[in-house]
């Protein structure tokens, strides 16, 4: 944890209260994402009579994504985080509000679906590096053990995930589209003004006070090659995109594929449910139990009931097999995300969290539509259950990769000399 933050954290009161406003905001602001993730396609779908078209909005989507993470990072370690959570919740509360109000005003086209689709995603990633930047502060302040904190953030962000598409299609199925957006819309508000309870200074960046001409795309550079030059981070980076394209690529394609050809399509959810309910366990575990035992223990032990739950549904056995391995995956990648929280904060310099972040998480932004492009090809050209077995080996394999780089034989130590260099370069 950067000495600035450390300070500034012990110069305010330990209240509890900041750390359940940081929950509260990222739970809503995660619930709200969630939610229109997967009531955008479908409104678009509806609205356009167009699967292409529907499909060309989910992918503005993407784009957006991609481009708030690769060029909003610098941005996030030269201003209040805090700030830019707010702000960042703001734009993706506008966009989705924007939606019935064009349509009622001009009626909604493609061409309306794009801009907004896009703007709405560009707020979404930074608002996530923001707070992942913040969280530091947030430990330091309420004098919270990090993994507590970082395991209690998976159980929120599980509960969201279990929480999100259940109500989406809910609402989907009772309630108008304006109606849904302007529920949806008031998440992001909910987290924004949740938000406002987290003390201003603890959003506060030390900036170096050296004159510095870098320019924002070398800003943006530097977090790449932190990313790319210390073995650590490149492996921690490989683990969560390549979970993330697994797991999406089974959620959104190859599992409701499975369900609607064997006439079950209600199991998808069942099984969905279970992934999540598993994960808000794997996050609580972590956060009460996170302290006993080596972190290599958590790392290894995590890493090995992922690959073995996800080489059992790249099968596609019964429904009871499948959803007890989605259980079992659940609980494993939310043990998995609270541990690497708490790496990524003791390994990352203060001042370059921002770019690191976000950096990761455009990548963590392009995963789902790789994933879901690949299966989709090999559902075409194949079948579902090749599709299947497919995609959960390239899970397997990084976990092969993982298990045996010498970059994780270690986990108790603090940030390493190259990211030290870069953050004195930046």
């Amino acid at each position: 944890m950067d000495t600035h933050q450390d300070s500034l954290s012990h110069t305010l009161p330990r209240h509890r209260h900041v750390a359940v406003a940081y929950l509260g905001a990222y739970g809503f602001s995660s619930l709200g994402n969630s939610i229109i993730t997967i009531a955008l396609p479908i409104l678009a779908l509806q609205r356009l009579e167009s699967p292409t078209q529907a499909g060309l909005v989910a992918i503005s989507a993407g784009v957006g994504s991609l481009l708030g993470g690769i060029f909003i990072g610098p941005i996030v370690d030269r201003i209040n985080r805090r700030t830019c959570a707010i702000v960042s919740d703001s734009i993706s509360a506008l966009a989705v509000v924007a939606l019935p109000v064009v349509d009622t005003v001009w009626g909604l086209n493609l061409e309306w679906l794009l801009v907004l689709a896009t703007l709405g995603a560009i707020g979404d990633i930074p608002g996530l590096t923001a707070r992942e930047a913040l969280l530091p502060a947030i430990i330091g302040a309420t004098n919270t053990p990090a993994h507590t904190m970082t395991g209690i953030r998976e159980g929120v962000s599980a509960t969201s995930m279990l929480i999100g598409p259940a109500a989406a299609g809910i609402m989907l199925s009772t309630l108008s589209s304006p109606t849904l957006l302007y529920i949806t819309s008031a998440s992001s508000l909910a987290a924004i003004n949740i938000t406002t309870l987290i003390p201003h200074q603890l959003g506060s960046i030390q900036l170096s006070t050296k004159p510095t001409n870098r320019s924002q795309w070398r800003h943006i550079y530097l977090g790449w090659k932190a990313i790319v030059q210390d073995p650590f981070l490149r492996t921690l980076t490989l683990i969560t995109t390549a979970i993330m394209m697994v797991i999406s690529a089974l959620q959104a394609l190859i599992l409701p594929v499975h369900f609607s050809a064997t006439g079950h399509e209600e199991m998808t959810g069942f099984v969905l449910a279970a992934f999540a309910a598993g994960a808000l366990v794997g996050g609580t575990t972590y956060a009460l139990a996170g302290h006993f035992g080596r972190r290599e223990w958590w790392m290894r032990t995590g890493l090995v009931l992922s690959a073995i739950a996800t080489a059992v549904i790249g099968i596609l056995p019964p429904t009871v097999m499948l959803s007890s391995a989605a259980s079992v995956l659940g609980i494993a990648t939310g043990t998995l995300s609270g541990l690497v929280g708490v790496l990524m904060i003791e390994r990352i310099p203060g001042q370059m969290r921002g770019r690191v972040f976000a950096a990761q998480n455009a990548l963590q932004a392009i995963a789902p539509p790789l994933g879901i492009g690949v299966a989709v090809l090999l559902i075409a050209t194949n079948n579902v259950n090749l599709a299947g077995l497919a995609i959960t080996t390239i899970w397997v394999v990084t976990v092969f990769f993982a298990l045996f780089s010498p970059s994780l034989k270690t986990l108790n130590t603090t940030a390493t000399e190259s990211t030290h260099a870069l953050d004195e370069a930046s």
